[in-house]
Order: structure tokens, then C-alpha cells, then sequence
């Protein structure tokens, strides 16, 4: 199914008669059906409170929800036909298993309700799908973290929803068995054909799993789009940050000779053309996206170590011992340790009062 999110705003009192707290400012978004869409951005953006809403679980002072072009803004959460998995599980200890799987069916109204043979038809179903086709009679506490959130995941599923809400499911599980269990949502996704948000704080993690990228900060949709779009043209410096590690420099724009500057602050840093108005501007580039130049400069670097087959060099941008230090990647072995050398950072994306002016070429 698809969903359409317009103009979305969620307001709560303010703590101790304090002034209101906008969790939604106006949000509006348009995910396609069968899309993997990744809510992503830091605690407090909106993300849960956006899937909330959506879900039926959180009201709203206005705008309006769609799913399948259906309004949904005033249907009970279970008149939906929507799946959410908490971040916690939720999952009932005093049933086994199978009770947990088929706790939405059991409880849908008596004129939709399946059969007791039906149900637990769909039960079986169920947990051959997630795997466990052994673990009906157990009990949560008997089985694993992952083998839990399969159980959550199987439960969202039981009533065959279109649209699969995920709140940060992997957050309590070990690195190795998130790996695992997300790429396994995943191919489930496809395998089922849903549409499924995915609401998370983690940058790779949503890199891994999703077609979509929304990222969210203070209640606002600040853009959408997909991972190499957000990678190359990140509309504010805040997306850049958020999805990787990022190296700034502060510099010039000068329409005399059409390039951006840096001196003197900067020395070793080579300017490069940019044709864009004169100011101030910021520099922003990724660790491996800076290169060092021998013989343009006074720069030197040494080996730190290396991560994931690149080096990691400290590169001291100046002779002073005071001068400014970063640490850049590097796939070249004759960049590992280099004297006298200048920097090129022609690759950066260039913003100006936080808004991006020029994109890497290529």
C-alpha cells in the first residue's frame, strides 16, 4: 500500500506550564507502494511519534493520513490494516508462542474473526516463515533476542497487513544478530511484497535495509531521497553529518578568479573552482575523500593504522605543532606517509548558512 502523509502536525503541552512542544511540524511525505522506507534522524526528530501517528496510536492536531488512498485519521489502530513491531518486543510472557502470533487475530471482531482452525493454520504459517516451526509451545523467556523479535515480527503479520511499522527493532540486539535478523526482514519484505517504514538512529543501518531515506530533525522532514541521492547532494550539512563522518574547512568563495579559498587560516589546503557567489562558505567532505599532494605544501602525515583496507593517516595541516589535525582514509600506499605536502578537497560539498551550494562532480 502506498502512504501519504500531509501536512502532519503533533503538539503536546510544554513541561511545568512551559510553552507547547511541536513533536510534528507540518510533515508531509509521499512513500510508494512495496517501498523499504528508513525514518532516520536523532532522538527526538519525530520519527516515532510520525510511525505512532500513522499507526493510530498517537492523535494529532491536523493534516491527514492515507494509506492505499484510504483516510485513516479517524479508524481505531486495528481497523487499519497495519503491522507494528515495538522496539521492546511487547510481547506477552504469560503466553506461549503461538499465542503471542495469533493475540490480533483472536481479538479481531467476532463477524471478521477466522476460525480456531484457521488461526491456527495461519500460526503455522507463520512460524515456518520466521523459522521457528518448533517453538509454538515455548514461552518468551525460553527463547533468544532474535528468535523474540521474529516472534513480534510474526505477530505484526498474523492479520496480513500491507503496511509493516517497524520501531526500532534491532536496538536490543547484539551487532552480529542484528546483522542478521535485518537483512532477514528484509528479504521477508520482498518475499511478501510490503510496504514497510523502518524507524531507526542508526545511519548504516538504514543504509543496509531501505530503497528510501526520510531524515527527520525537530519534527521536520529535512529531505528524502535515496542513499547515493543524500550521499552526493545533501541538502543541509546537518544530512551530510548524520550519515557518515565528516571532515569541515572554512573558507572563501571569490568571484575574481571563481574558486574558494582558504589562506590564510589554511595554507595547505589547494583552492578549487566553484562558480557560485561570493562569501563565506563551508567545506565538507568525507575522511576518504581528502588527498593529499606531495610537493604542494608543508603538510605532513603518518600511519595511525588501517580500517577496512584503507590507511588511517594524521595528517598535520601546518610545520607549527599548534596547527590543526585531522585524521583522514586513504587507499593509497604512497600517501601513507608523505612531508611537504598539500591537501586537495575539491570533492567536498560546499554549504553556505547551512544550505548546499555545490555538489562533488561526477
Amino acid at each position: 500500500m502506498s502512504v501519504e502523509i500531509d501536512t502532519l502536525t503533533r503538539r503536546v503541552p510544554g513541561r511545568h506550564g512551559g510553552p507547547e512542544q511541536v513533536l510534528l511540524n507540518g510533515v508531509s511525505l509521499s512513500i510508494p507502494e512495496g517501498a523499504f522506507v528508513a525514518l532516520v534522524g536523532p532522538s527526538g526528530a519525530g520519527k516515532t511519534t510520525l510511525l505512532r501517528a500513522i499507526a493510530g496510536l498517537d492523535t494529532f492536531q491536523s493534516g491527514h493520513v492515507l494509506v492505499g488512498g484510504r483516510a485513516l485519521d479517524t479508524l481505531p489502530p486495528r481497523e487499519r490494516g497495519v503491522g507494528f513491531v515495538f522496539q521492546n518486543y511487547a510481547l506477552f510472557g504469560h503466553m506461549t508462542v503461538a499465542k503471542n502470533i495469533s493475540f490480533g487475530l483472536n481479538v479481531m471482531p467476532r463477524g471478521q474473526r477466522p476460525s480456531a482452525e484457521d488461526i491456527n493454520t495461519r500460526v503455522e504459517e507463520l512460524l515456518a516463515l520466521i523459522e521457528l516451526p518448533a517453538l509454538g509451545g515455548a514461552y518468551p523467556r525460553q527463547i533468544s533476542g532474535g528468535q523474540r523479535q521474529r516472534v513480534a515480527l510474526a505477530r505484526a503479520l498474523a492479520t496480513r497487513p500491507s503496511l509493516l511499522l517497524l520501531d526500532e527493532p534491532f536496538g536490543a540486539l547484539d551487532p552480529v544478530v542484528r546483522r542478521r535478523v535485518r537483512a532477514w526482514v528484509r528479504s521477508l519484505h520482498d518475499k511478501l511484497g510490503l510496504t514497510s517504514l523502518l524507524v531507526t538512529h542508526d545511519h548504516e543501518e538504514a543504509l543496509d535495509v531501505a530503497d528510501i531515506l526520510v531524515v527527520m530533525q525537530n519534527g521536520n522532514v529535512v529531505q528524502t531521497g535515496d542513499a547515493d541521492t543524500l550521499e552526493r547532494f545533501p541538502q543541509t550539512s546537518f544530512v551530510m553529518d548524520f550519515l557518515g563522518e565528516t571532515i569541515r574547512f572554512s573558507g572563501k568563495c571569490q568571484n575574481i578568479n571563481g574558486t574558494m579559498t582558504f589562506l590564510p587560516d589554511e595554507e595547505n589546503i589547494l583552492p578549487f573552482p566553484l562558480d557560485v557567489p561570493e562569501g563565506q562558505a563551508e567545506a565538507i567532505l568525507r575522511p576518504w575523500e581528502i588527498r593529499l599532494l606531495a610537493g604542494q605544501g608543508s603538510a605532513a602525515s603518518r600511519v595511525l593504522g588501517h580500517r577496512s583496507g584503507l590507511a588511517r593517516l594524521e595528517v598535520r595541516l601546518s610545520g607549527s605543532e599548534s596547527g590543526r589535525v585531522i585524521e583522514i582514509l586513504s587507499a593509497r600506499r604512497e600517501d601513507e606517509t608523505i612531508e611537504g605536502a598539500a591537501l586537495d578537497i575539491s570533492a567536498a560539498r560546499v554549504f553556505r548558512d547551512d544550505l548546499l551550494l555545490k555538489a562533488p562532480a561526477g
